[in-house]
């Protein structure tokens, strides 16, 4: 018997076979319509999602991609959502900030804009600067009206 096939099989009987570990890999992405007002989010992420999916949305200008991290009540984070800074003072209370979402292109990682103008000349690695068990999605950029005078990268 060949133990090239019995290798393969014995990978595939214990769920460790290409396609799924292929598909966990595989980036996923919503993107925002902007004549309907509306948040199309990829679903599955395989192939033929992904291959569907951005032949409706290649042409918007508004694709995200998600992080592939999840806030601390399982929410997706993707590009451009912002996530919730609450911290403690003595004389304030709680005092709460939303940072951006954004990928920095020039070191390959996900980011937030900590910068005190939100134009990006302060950024700091998602899970650095929250913590994983401290992140919070509190909406995204299209879809949060009070927020949206913050700009884009």
């Amino acid at each position: 018997m060949n133990t090239d096939k019995k290798q393969t099989e014995n990978l595939a009987e214990s769920g460790n076979c290409l396609k799924p570990m292929l598909a966990n890999r595989l980036p996923r992405f919503r993107a925002w319509d902007d004549k309907q007002k509306y948040m199309a989010i990829q679903g599955t992420p395989d192939l033929e999602t992904l291959a569907s999916f951005m032949h409706h949305y290649s042409d918007s200008k508004f694709l995200m991609q998600s992080t592939g991290i999840l806030d601390k009540n399982g929410v997706e984070i993707f590009e451009d959502d912002f996530l919730l800074d609450i911290e403690f003072d003595q004389e304030e209370g709680n005092i709460s900030s939303k940072h951006l979402v954004v990928y920095d292109s020039e070191n390959g990682i996900w980011c937030v804009d900590n910068s005190y103008k939100k134009d990006f000349s302060s950024l700091v690695p998602l899970v650095d600067y929250f913590g994983k068990e401290n992140l919070e999605v509190y909406g995204n950029y299209f879809e949060q009206w009070d927020i949206n005078d913050i700009p884009r990268q």
